[in-house]
């Protein structure tokens, strides 16, 4: 079974993709600077 989980703040937001058979991370990300002019 694979399990998105997602951490959004006020301007971030850090994702990870975990497949929980073996705890190994399939993909990760961060989207920073959100709805800023710079970003």
């Amino acid at each position: 079974m694979n399990i998105l989980v997602i951490n959004s703040g006020s301007s971030s937001i850090k994702f990870q993709l975990i497949n929980m058979e073996d705890q190994h991370v399939i993909c990760k990300g961060l989207l920073e600077r959100i709805g800023l002019s710079d970003g």
